[in-house]
Order: C-alpha cells, then sequence, then structure tokens
C-alpha cells in the first residue's frame, strides 16, 4: 500500500552514479527529490546491516528496506485465513455485514466485539444508524479504483488481496465506565480503562497531562478501513505520503485523513483488544496530526506515538522527528479512509 515511484532508464544510470559517488567518498546534493527517495530507499538496508555489524546487534541484520516490512513485526503476525470452509458465496447476494466478514475476514470487527471490549451497551437506535454507517462504508469501498473490477465480477479473493493489509472497525466517542454508562472517550480515560497499554503513572504527572489534547473527546463515531502498513516519513512530510496514499485509492485527501493522537491510541487499543496481535506496533515513530504549544510565542510541536509490543509512549517534537543511529525508530504514518 506505500507509496511508490516509478524510475526511467534515465534515472536509473542516474541513480547507479550518485551511488558509486558515495562509495567513492563524492558527497553531492541531488537535485530531483523522487531520485533522492529511490536512493534513500536502496541505501538504507545496507546502512541497518553496517549499524548492526558496529554495534553486535544480530537482530538488525535482518532489517530490510522499510518500517512496513520489518520481518520480527511480520514473523508475529498472524497468518490470515482466506476462506472458511465451504464455497465461496455470491457476493451480490450478502448483506453488508456478511461482505465485510467474508471480504476482511478476522480483521473485521463487528459492533458486539466493540461493546465488549469499550464496556457498555449500544442503545438499539445508534446500533441501527452505526449498521447503515457500515453499509454505506462497504458501498464505498466497493467502488474505489482498486476494487471496482474485483467487486463488479464478484471476485471474493481479489478483494481479500487488495485489503489483506487492512483492519474494518469502528471509532466510538464514548467509552463504558464503572457501572458500564458511557464517558467520552479521551486518552486519559483509554489510560484508565486499559492500563496494560501504557507505563505506570509516575508521582509526577507526564508531561502531556497538562495539554488539552489529553481530556479532549474523539469527535465522531465512525467506521474506518485502517492500513496495519506504515508509510515512510524520512523524506517526505505525512501530509505528502497520505496524499500519495489517497491518491492510490482514487481519492479526495479529506478521505485518507492524517489520525490524530487520540484516534492513533484508539486505534491500536481496538485492534489489540480484538484481534490479540498489536498490528500497529513496530520500530518507527507513529506521526500524528496532534499539535500542542508549551509557550504561547513558539510553534506549534507535533505529537507522537511509539509502540513497542504492546506498551505506547506518547512523545512531543519540534517537526516530525528523525531517524538517529541512536535511537533506529524511522518516522512514519498509519494511513487510514473514512468516508462521512
Amino acid at each position: 500500500m506505500s507509496e511508490t515511484i516509478s524510475t526511467s532508464a534515465e534515472d536509473i544510470e542516474v541513480l547507479a552514479q550518485a551511488i558509486l559517488s558515495l562509495d567513492n567518498g563524492q558527497v553531492e546534493p541531488v537535485p530531483d527529490d523522487a531520485l533522492l527517495y529511490d536512493l534513500s530507499e536502496h541505501v538504507k538496508p545496507y546502512i541497518d546491516r553496517l549499524i548492526a555489524l558496529r554495534q553486535g546487534d544480530s537482530l538488525l541484520s535482518d532489517l530490510d528496506d522499510g518500517p512496513s516490512k520489518n520481518k520480527r513485526t511480520r514473523k508475529k503476525r498472524k497468518t490470515r485465513r482466506r476462506n472458511p470452509e465451504g464455497p465461496l458465496p455470491e457476493l451480490d447476494s450478502l448483506a453488508p455485514e456478511e461482505k465485510a466478514y467474508w471480504i476482511f475476514m478476522e480483521r473485521y470487527i463487528p459492533l458486539d466485539r466493540h461493546q465488549e471490549i469499550l464496556g457498555y451497551d449500544f442503545a438499539q437506535e445508534d446500533i441501527e444508524a452505526h449498521q447503515q454507517a457500515l453499509h454505506r462504508m462497504i458501498d464505498n469501498l466497493l467502488v474505489l479504483v482498486p476494487t471496482i473490477d474485483a467487486a463488479q465480477g464478484g471476485d471474493i479473493p481479489a478483494l481479500q488481496q487488495i485489503f489483506a493489509s487492512t483492519v474494518l472497525f469502528f471509532r466510538n466517542p464514548f467509552l463504558g465506565d464503572d457501572d458500564g454508562h458511557p464517558t467520552p472517550c479521551t486518552i486519559e480515560a483509554l489510560r484508565q480503562r486499559f492500563p496494560a497499554y501504557f507505563y505506570k503513572r509516575r508521582k509526577k504527572p507526564n508531561w502531556f497531562e497538562r495539554f488539552p489534547f489529553y481530556t479532549a473527546p474523539l469527535e465522531e463515531a465512525k467506521w474506518v478501513l485502517c492500513d496495519t502498513e506504515a508509510l515512510n516519513c524520512t523524506l517526505r512530510r505525512p501530509e505528502r505520503k497520505l496524499a500519495g496514499y489517497a491518491r492510490h485509492w482514487g481519492i479526495s485527501d479529506d478521505q485518507a485523513p492524517h489520525k490524530t493522537t487520540l484516534e492513533d491510541i484508539y486505534d491500536r487499543i481496538i485492534c489489540g483488544e480484538a484481534l490479540e496481535e498489536n498490528v500497529f506496533a513496530g520500530a518507527y515513530n507513529a506521526c500524528t496530526a496532534t499539535h500542542y504549544r508549551s509557550r504561547r510565542k513558539k510553534a506549534g510541536k507535533m505529537v507522537y506515538t511509539v509502540q513497542k509490543r504492546r506498551k505506547i509512549v506518547i512523545n512531543g517534537s519540534d517537526g516530525t522527528p528523525h531517524w538517529k543511529a541512536g535511537k533506529r525508530l524511522w518516522p512514519v504514518a498509519h494511513p487510514c479512509l473514512s468516508f462521512s
């Protein structure tokens, strides 16, 4: 799902010459941004292995050319069970919930599972509204540029392949309190309900607890399709990478929105609880759309998250966080699709 760049024969020759110049110690600026991106992606695995050899880190020698293709992460993920027993049904004959099940299999999280995780029962009118929203979501997904031919042909295996790295679930603006009553979904509320995903509270409050985004509620109830493959933002800002992701699906930029910190954490927890695997965890900094100001006159700082295994950490940075040899975390954006 990540953005790819086509390279002509002339560009390949220039790229090869740039690599040879680097090998000979001749460092010159590369004026072409696209070519520079190709060059960085090509040399990255060799840089990783060189650092691993120098530091005696045998694990890093297995890394390949991107955070979304981390082999250690890939081994932890369950093998997608393509089809249950029995013949494939006719796609047009299925109800929207059944279409979601057959296309996404275990990576479709139904409403009843959300109720179990969130800790309260939806009102009947809310269930009906959310089911209607799921119907519209499935209809929108099946008329996208990459999916419309497979959908019209009723080709369920092809649709499964197209959506193989995605998870379909529901973002709900409420959690259940101790008595099973709905309470606004905030980062603070998520930390209280799911403490296993966070490090224990310190005697001194964490830095982010004094900023408004910590207690700001989730604004909208909606279905989202989240991609588990991250977009590398080492050389391009998250906004540009997400715009390219939107072009891949043939949709507008606002239909592939940049996640806020709250949405990012919510997605990690819901998917972690439902799928029993941390599909968004990896050796990278997940850049979010949330910004804060430490002082009135200073520029806004980006909030980003890190998740290794289960624990989620919230950090802040001036601008996009950078990859460093001492902290080998790649800046990425986790893309998703949503339709109002």
